[in-house]
Formats: C-alpha cells, sequence, structure tokens
C-alpha cells in the first residue's frame, strides 16, 4: 500500500511536535511480512517468525528500501487513513548494531480523481 511516512524517533527518543511538523514525509509502498530470524548474537536459537516493516520505492518492494526495515514490527494506532507502525529500528556496523524504539506515523495515499 502507498503511504506517506514520518518518523517519530531518533536515535530512540520520541521527536517533539514541532520538530515532527518541520520533518519531511517519505512516500513509498509499505510491506509487513513475518520471516525467519534470529539475533546474530545468538546462533544457538532457531529462527522464529518475526513481522518486518519495510517502505519501498515501487510496488516490486525490492531493495534498498527507503527507510531502515523495523523488526518486530505492529500496528499501534489506527484511525480512519492514518496508523502508526512500532517496531525496532537497528543502526550501526554489522554485529556492532544499537536497537532502539522507533515509530512511523503513516497515512494511506489516496488516489486522486
Amino acid at each position: 500500500m502507498l503511504v506517506d511516512v514520518l518518523l517519530m524517533r531518533r536515535d530512540g527518543v520520541k521527536l517533539s511536535a514541532a520538530a515532527m511538523q518541520q520533518a519531511a514525509m517519505v512516500r513509498g509502498h509499505l510491506a509487513m511480512r513475518a520471516v525467519p530470524w534470529r539475533s546474530p548474537f545468538r546462533p544457538d536459537l532457531p529462527l522464529m517468525p518475526i513481522v518486518f516493516a519495510s517502505l519501498h520505492a515501487d510496488t516490486d518492494l525490492l531493495e534498498p528500501t527507503l527507510l531502515p526495515s523495523l523488526r518486530e514490527a505492529r500496528i499501534e494506532r489506527l484511525e480512519g487513513n492514518a496508523f502508526v507502525v512500532v517496531g525496532i529500528h537497528s543502526s550501526g556496523a554489522y554485529m556492532r548494531e544499537t536497537d532502539y524504539p522507533q515509530a512511523w506515523a503513516c497515512r494511506l495515499v489516496t488516489p486522486t480523481r
């Protein structure tokens, strides 16, 4: 689905209303899918289905994504054509990543006639 997305956090810290009003929205195709995953720090654990949210430039949903994907993603609020997706954003070099909470304010893009 085509959505406009506004990031609601930076490095895990909630942005102020003023900062969010000044931020640019990112338009893309939202995908939420469960994929087998486990932490690279715990290779002894079995793969578990984890939901990832990603934003793509087109409906083919190919990489690279427009925003870093969210792990353990879920829809937190839903009102009309707007909703919030929350999850975990990983940042940093491989095996040195830091996990931060992230939230995306999403608004469904409706076709104009």
